[in-house]
């Protein structure tokens, strides 16, 4: 494979050499098999990066981090806008939610907003959406569109389930596309002047040139992770935390909260909103990848919907996050039981929205190839297949990553593909056995 044929990063993730032990561990962890090895601590990216951070979760060392930006990057000459999910009120246990909001604009926002209402409007709309179409079998389950991860995922790997993808915004798509335009009214600031910034524990989400997902790069200027400003969030909050609620105003929004979209950050949460019986919420990366196998197989067309989330108990366990997933869980517990479950929207003006098309995207999903940055690999002919079996028959190998492939069949396929070489290998004078393996299938 030729420099030009790799990237020295990915989109979501950045590599440092010097802390690397070429352990191999990112390599086997990818579920794209997306990383290589070159002679030895040269790491490639292959245009299969879906952003899931399971790299950074299992590198010993921290070569693996993220491309997410900091605090340091925001642009004093533009009015910046932070987006503030459930998942960012997770991480301040025993912390009020508008005290975080108000901590956000400390830290150097100039306006924080919280994303809860355009989640409990999802919710309603996910929900109408069954009712009126759940008798279509061809497209059931639906699956959430709200994980980046795993749309990337689907378009890797199971491209015939992005029919099953349900074609309605995320709720971070529908608040950008409005905020810009109500903001600017408000502050008297052009909207040119406005930078959307969003909070986000997960590296999919990073806004880059390669990183679009739907079409909410068009809205959404940059993203930071939530590990990026905690260390500075954190000490405007505690400051915050001890004023006298009668001198101190938290936040400028007026947020009228509620428990059910607290519980957003969690596997279940968005489920937990909507009413329906049939519905099923599964996250980690090998428990969704059994899943979207099993819809693969026409498994689950009992089921009507399914929340699938690549990380383990849900947004809180994404890789960008600051606390332990179950500390994270316990405090979203709390924010529940003092806010209460009760929904705030109305139901008829969010049906009118429905039926006006507000909800919907623009982009048809079950067109998709590689508008998640993901470019899907071109197919093997059988014989192409035939080679790869016989070469691993050849290796007979245990998968040791030495040749700097994740196993032993994706170096095989690299090798028939012309992205590796033979000497890579451990197996001695690999080259020559099968060129000989050949010749004897050339005279039977």
């Amino acid at each position: 494979m030729t420099e030009r044929e790799e990237n020295i990063y990915s989109s979501y993730f950045l590599y440092k050499k010097d802390l690397c032990e070429n352990c191999s561990e990112c390599i086997k962890a990818c579920p794209t098999h997306a990383i290589r090895i070159r002679r030895k601590k040269n790491l490639r990216f292959l245009d299969k990066c879906i952003g899931c951070g399971e790299c950074i979760r299992v590198c010993p060392t921290g070569a693996m981090t993220t491309a997410s930006k900091g605090i340091e990057d925001l642009n004093k000459d533009k009015f910046n806008i932070a987006i503030v999910s459930p998942v960012i009120y997770s991480q301040f246990p025993d912390i009020m939610a508008t005290d975080v909001l108000a901590g956000v604009e400390k830290i150097g926002f100039d306006l924080s907003v919280d994303l809860t209402h355009f989640l409990e409007l999802f919710q309603f709309a996910t929900e109408e959406y069954i009712k009126r179409n759940k008798s279509n079998d061809e497209q059931t389950p639906y699956i959430s569109p709200i994980c980046p991860i795993v749309i990337r995922l689907i378009t890797h790997k199971f491209p015939n389930l992005l029919k099953n993808v349900l074609p309605l915004e995320r709720p971070v798509a529908l608040f950008s596309a409005e905020i810009k335009e109500n903001i600017s009214k408000e502050y008297k600031v052009a909207e040119e002047d406005i930078e959307l910034w969003h909070i986000t524990p997960c590296p999919a989400k990073i806004i880059s040139k390669k990183t679009q997902f739907l079409n909410e790069k068009k809205y959404i200027n940059k993203s930071i992770g939530v590990n990026d400003i905690y260390v500075e969030l954190f000490h405007e909050i505690s400051k915050i935390k001890k004023k006298n609620l009668d001198l101190y105003c938290s936040g400028k929004s007026n947020v009228l909260f509620s428990g059910r979209s607290f519980e957003w950050g969690l596997s279940g949460g968005e489920i937990a909103g909507i009413n329906n019986d049939k519905s099923i919420a599964v996250s980690g990366l090998k428990d969704t990848i059994a899943y979207l196998e099993k819809i693969d197989l026409g498994l689950l067309k009992h089921i009507d919907y399914l929340e699938l989330r690549i990380c383990p108990e849900g947004c809180i366990g994404g890789a960008l996050t600051a606390i332990d997933k179950y500390i994270a869980k316990s405090a979203i517990r709390r924010l529940v039981n003092i806010y209460g479950k009760g929904r705030r929207l109305s139901k008829e003006k969010i049906m009118k929205l429905y039926d006006d098309g507000y909800f919907f995207t623009t982009v048809d999903t079950s067109e998709i190839k590689d508008i998640y940055g993901v470019k899907q690999n071109e197919p093997l002919s059988l014989d192409q297949l035939m080679e790869i079996d016989e070469l691993v028959g050849i290796i007979k190998g245990r998968n040791c990553g030495v040749c700097g492939a994740p196993d032993c069949k994706t170096f095989a396929e690299d090798i028939v593909r012309g992205k590796a070489e033979f000497e890579d290998c451990l197996v001695p004078n690999l080259k020559q056995k099968v060129d000989k393996k050949k010749a004897e299938n050339k005279t039977e």
